[in-house]
């Protein structure tokens, strides 16, 4: 079985890549990432890559959901276009990185039947892109991830940055679902196990900013609120009835000495 992982030299590919090839069960793992000179939304990668692997775990993307607000056709252009020419691909199965972003401003306990009602060009972008996957007739799984900590240098998370004190949108009071990169890489390499479908990977637990600035005594410093999602913590349970359970809940990292 082979295999193709875009995104592959970023914060959950990087580790994803090399578990996989741990794993043993596949012949063959490629990656691609624009940092090594392969842009996914060109033609070329699709004459390159097409017709190739059984799986494309398909991780590439513009990832910052506030910036997107300023920059939306930088957005539209890499999610969308990244998401078509994947499909052109033509593997057996597309396992797609989506987030919870998709959902509303204010949602508690999502599940993946839930309504999508973006609050960013950055969760429309995956909407969209889930959108057209569903329609491509290829199989799938969407995972729609919480916020991702841990694990790496490459971590971009509030919760990886405490040592140096927190610059807080807004009044700190926005609430997150936090997962760690451990659970989601197990998540990613369990899912081509699991039925078709959507789910969601978290811990199914709302923090807030200020919660987890005080959970570490880290100074904060409060500056203006820009658009984003204010609150929302994910329904966990169809993945965790899918063999999947998170092993690292934000309380366990924050209190062991040495953070994983």
């Amino acid at each position: 079985m082979k295999v193709l992982i875009t995104g592959n030299r970023g914060y959950i590919g990087r580790m994803l890549h090399g578990m996989l090839a741990k794993n043993g069960n596949y012949d063959w793992i490629d990656g691609v990432d624009l940092c090594l000179g392969t842009d996914i939304t060109t033609q070329k990668f699709v004459d390159d890559y097409a017709g190739k692997y059984d799986i494309v775990f398909h991780l590439a993307a513009y990832v910052d959901c506030r910036k997107s607000v300023e920059e939306p056709e930088e957005c539209f252009h890499n999610n969308i276009n990244g998401v078509l020419n994947v499909i052109r691909l033509k593997p057996s199965m597309i396992v797609f990185a989506s987030t919870m972003a998709v959902y509303g401003n204010e949602v508690a306990n999502a599940r993946p039947d839930c309504d999508t009602d973006p609050a960013t060009p950055y969760g429309m972008s995956k909407v969209i892109g889930e959108y057209l996957i569903k329609q491509s007739g290829i199989p799938y799984r969407i995972l729609r991830l919480g916020c991702v900590f841990g694990g790496s240098e490459l971590s971009r998370s509030i919760v990886d940055k405490l040592s140096y004190g927190l610059k807080i949108y807004g009044d700190g009071e926005q609430t997150r679902d936090y997962v760690h990169l451990y659970d989601v890489v197990a998540a990613f390499m369990q899912s081509p196990q699991w039925e078709q479908g959507i789910y969601n990977v978290g811990n199914g637990i709302p923090y807030s900013v200020n919660q987890i600035a005080d959970m570490r005594g880290t100074r904060k410093e409060y500056i203006p609120a820009v658009p984003e999602q204010r609150s929302c913590y994910l329904d966990n349970s169809k993945t965790i009835k899918a063999g999947w359970k998170p092993a690292w809940p934000l309380k366990k990292y924050l209190s062991t000495p040495t953070w994983l």
